[in-house]
């Protein structure tokens, strides 16, 4: 699906109606969540568990620094947060041999 297509902007008028019927605050960043993944999925099916991954590792590392009591700590794991995205990058753009 392209930002361009006549599809996307049905999409996003689908998903702009459904975040304002929903009146949970919760249930409006579960519905985003989804939508980000059938968006995904609609451009590449394989990237969407690649995302799945990374959106669970950095939920992972944000409650770990917000849970973290000292200042090295919360720079260690954003450190660590920001390198495994570096890692999801270079392997997407990896070359298939």
């Amino acid at each position: 699906m392209q930002f361009d297509s006549f599809l996307f902007l049905i999409f996003w008028l689908v998903v702009l109606a459904l975040y304002y019927s929903i009146p949970d605050w919760r249930s409006r960043k579960l519905m985003l969540l989804i939508a980000s993944y059938l968006f995904y999925a609609a451009w590449n099916p394989p990237f969407v568990v690649l995302l799945w991954i990374s959106t669970n590792v950095d939920f992972c590392l944000g409650k770990l620094i917000g849970a973290a009591q000292n200042q090295p700590r919360r720079k260690a794991l954003l450190a660590l947060s920001c390198w495994l995205i570096w890692v999801f990058w270079g392997f997407l753009n990896m070359p298939i041999s």
